[in-house]
């Protein structure tokens, strides 16, 4: 479910290409490794696929192909693409900055029934791919961004049958390329308040 344009460890990456005439099984090479190469539907289309290892560099894939045709004439050593995305290979693991929980009652460390709780994480360096997964008192909570995905919060309005206790919360979260993130559930910044309860009376 990643983007097209970034891949992780184990994402295959294909190269296709068509030539004018039919040509001998061609050298695709893509971050400088060899592919398994699959003819089109005739020997002057071909196609390479590489799958990702922990071993290769992030970054934009290189891309080479040579190719010769059946005269023994060799062509032009492609390496760059002629249409479509370059794809980035991104095997780091997003990471949080910051994770805040912190309540609408005026001691922001207390709630009660119809206050509500803001859940807040920033990542760090890369923003996150689409929506990462709330809890908070064990509801669901749909985050949303403002920044392009760096910055994630949500929020729960307390209900008369949460339970009294201390509120729990957990986050899930993948980066662009799809690497997942340590699940969260505890605060980092120091001064959040990790430990809400829900009292009797306020």
């Amino acid at each position: 479910d990643n983007v097209t344009s970034m891949c992780k460890v184990s994402d295959s990456v294909t190269v296709t290409f068509e030539a004018g005439e039919i040509l001998q099984e061609p050298t695709i090479l893509i971050a400088g490794k060899a592919t398994a190469e699959v003819v089109g539907g005739t020997a002057a289309s071909w196609t390479g696929t590489y799958k990702m290892l922990e071993s290769d560099e992030d970054g934009i894939l290189s891309i080479s192909v040579a190719f010769m045709d059946y005269a023994g004439n060799s062509g032009e050593t492609a390496l760059e693409k002629l249409s479509g995305v370059n794809v980035t290979f991104d095997k780091t693991a997003p990471t949080l900055s910051t994770v805040t929980i912190s309540s609408s009652n005026k001691n922001h460390d207390r709630a009660t029934t119809a206050d509500v709780i803001t859940l807040k994480i920033i990542a760090d360096n890369d923003p996150l791919h689409s929506s990462p997964t709330f809890t908070i008192a064990g509801d669901a909570v749909v985050p949303t961004t403002g920044d392009g995905g760096a910055t994630w919060s949500g929020t729960y309005t307390m209900q008369d049958n949460d339970t009294e206790a201390e509120i729990d919360f957990s986050i899930s979260y993948q980066d662009f390329a799809g690497n997942a993130g340590v699940a969260a559930a505890a605060t980092l910044d120091a001064v959040s308040y990790p430990n809400l309860t829900l009292p009797a009376t306020d």
